[in-house]
């Protein structure tokens, strides 16, 4: 079975990766850097909590112009269409090439325990949001 070349694949591409706070989000940030992307941005809840590689490399200025850090709370669906519009203008000029999704939130209680509030956020997160982003995003997905 032939390997997965990523680098070759992912190099001088743009992506818009969101999630990137969390574990896997984070390891893909990483791994997206070292394939040399064109332009990565990067959508978090919490900017402090950027793993801290990639804060060191957003003071670096060799990455001034490739890495781009927009904070959104993906429980407020009003405000992705602002930021996704941001993201375009500011990082990619209109066109990306990659859309990873890498956010969610688990809900800590049981389904019994569980309350409609809290069933809510986790549904705008976990699905509203990513349908909203990839909705956003097909029209400026390079063909």
């Amino acid at each position: 079975m032939p390997s997965l070349d990523f680098k070759s694949k992912l190099a001088g591409k743009s992506v818009l990766l969101t999630g990137a706070t969390g574990a896997v989000g984070s390891a893909v940030a990483k791994k997206l850097l070292k394939c040399q992307v064109r332009k990565l941005c990067l959508f978090v809840r919490d900017k402090d909590n950027l793993d801290p590689k990639i804060s060191e490399l957003m003071n670096d200025s060799t990455y001034n112009d490739v890495l781009f850090v927009e904070q959104i709370d993906l429980r407020e669906p009003q405000r992705i269409e602002q930021k996704f519009s941001n993201a375009m203008i500011r990082c990619f000029g209109g066109k990306i090439d990659t859309l990873i999704l890498c956010h969610g939130v688990v809900v800590e209680k049981g389904l019994i325990t569980c309350t409609i509030p809290a069933f809510d956020q986790t549904m705008l997160v976990n699905v509203r949001s990513m349908m909203h982003l990839v909705s956003l995003a097909v029209p400026f997905l390079k063909v």
